[in-house]
């Protein structure tokens, strides 16, 4: 009990005083990778693992010719292969005295637990982005700057894997913006003078924003490091949205309890999820110069 963390009147002094307006949270742009990958809910289920059955491609040399009338006896076998997920615990939280919760404006319970959402979130970024690195495709690389072609390249090797369609792009900021990164390569590359490269160097320029290269969505995370292996480069994923599983039991599984020798509630936040590469060649890992 001695080592705990305890929200009290004096770590937030600043909303104490009952003259002070709501406080706002510094959130970040959290839960970016979710959405875009292939989700199961097994909230309902009393397993703590989840398969993710892929079928290897037939092509059309598996197809042949027949004869009217004559028996087709041709057989091709159909391959199964299986990831499995598993669900990981992860925690985090804190503490709030009757005190602090009856001495401000609004409730430092309920900013405690946003503050508490927002952690868990950005800690779910970071498990789904760790699994751009074991992406065995590869385009770019360490000190090489971020270019337009680096899409092209990995949308030649997801189209040739037969990855479905959307394809997702997700990186740091400084792979978004910056001389290093796409409004970079926008503002100074032969795709700029181009009639839709200039529309697009237009748009970005206007807006401050890129929403798709190359029908490729392009997104970030604060979760995804500048200084990978403190060189400098930043490793995001270029992938198909069913490259990647994310099994869950419950993202935000609050429970609080009330201390009486505290005089105050404890705040545990639980998320119960477990991420997998389902099909390594739908993803492409894209390592880029942002230094």
């Amino acid at each position: 009990m001695a080592n705990e963390i305890r929200v009290t009147t004096t770590a937030f002094n600043d909303i104490v005083d009952q003259v002070i307006a709501i406080g706002r949270h510094t959130f970040e742009q959290v839960n970016v990778i979710q959405p875009l990958v292939r989700n199961k809910d097994i909230s309902n289920d009393p397993s703590v693992t989840v398969l993710w059955p892929t079928y290897a491609s037939l092509g059309s040399s598996d197809v042949t010719a027949g004869t009217e009338a004559n028996t087709f006896t041709t057989r091709t076998a159909i391959t199964t292969n299986v990831a499995t997920s598993t669900i990981a615990e992860h925690l985090v939280g804190t503490s709030v005295s009757r005190l602090m919760e009856n001495s401000g404006t609004e409730s430092a319970i309920a900013g405690a637990a946003a503050e508490l959402n927002q952690a868990m979130a950005l800690q779910l970024d970071n498990d789904l982005a760790t699994l751009f690195q074991s992406f065995a495709q590869t385009v770019a690389g360490a000190g090489t700057t971020l270019v337009i072609d680096h899409v092209m390249q990995a949308l030649a090797l997801l189209a040739a894997a037969g990855a479905p369609r959307p394809y997702h792009f997700v990186g740091s900021p400084k792979q978004i913006w910056g001389p290093k990164g796409f409004s970079g390569a926008l503002d100074g590359s032969a795709v700029s003078s181009s009639a839709a490269g200039l529309r697009l160097a237009d748009q970005v320029a206007e807006s401050g924003s890129i929403g798709s290269v190359a029908g490729v969505s392009v997104n970030y995370t604060t979760e995804i490091t500048n200084d990978l292996a403190t060189l400098g480069d930043a490793p995001a994923g270029i992938f198909s949205g069913e490259a990647i599983g994310l099994a869950n039991k419950g993202f935000n599984n609050l429970f609080m309890n009330e201390e009486p020798d505290f005089r105050g509630w404890k705040l545990v936040l639980q998320g119960l999820w477990g991420e997998i590469e389902i099909f390594d060649t739908w993803g492409v890992y894209a390592l880029t110069d942002v230094a």
